[in-house]
């Protein structure tokens, strides 16, 4: 699954924002979900930096369970994706 987030960054208050994209994909090793920013480095090649492994999706109530399959990993990153990257 790839995800893309913006956010807008004002590094200074004299200076207009700068929004900020980023490109995550993620993808499920056993039930571990990972997720990596995409990135592009010095050669111009995109490479996929690891920055979470998430073992287990955190349900609304506080418990946590395992993600069931690819697509319920996907649904609970989209829920969450505004305050985990």
């Amino acid at each position: 699954m790839t995800i893309t987030t913006e956010k807008i960054i004002t590094p200074n208050p004299a200076e207009p924002s700068v929004t900020q994209t980023k490109t995550f994909k993620s993808r499920l090793n056993g039930s571990t979900l990972l997720i990596s920013e995409v990135r592009t480095d010095e050669n111009n090649q995109e490479i996929e930096v690891l920055i979470m492994e998430q073992p287990w999706k955190c349900n609304p109530d506080g418990s946590r369970e395992h993600f069931a399959n690819e697509e319920d990993a996907a649904t609970w990153l989209e829920l969450v994706k505004d305050s985990l990257l």
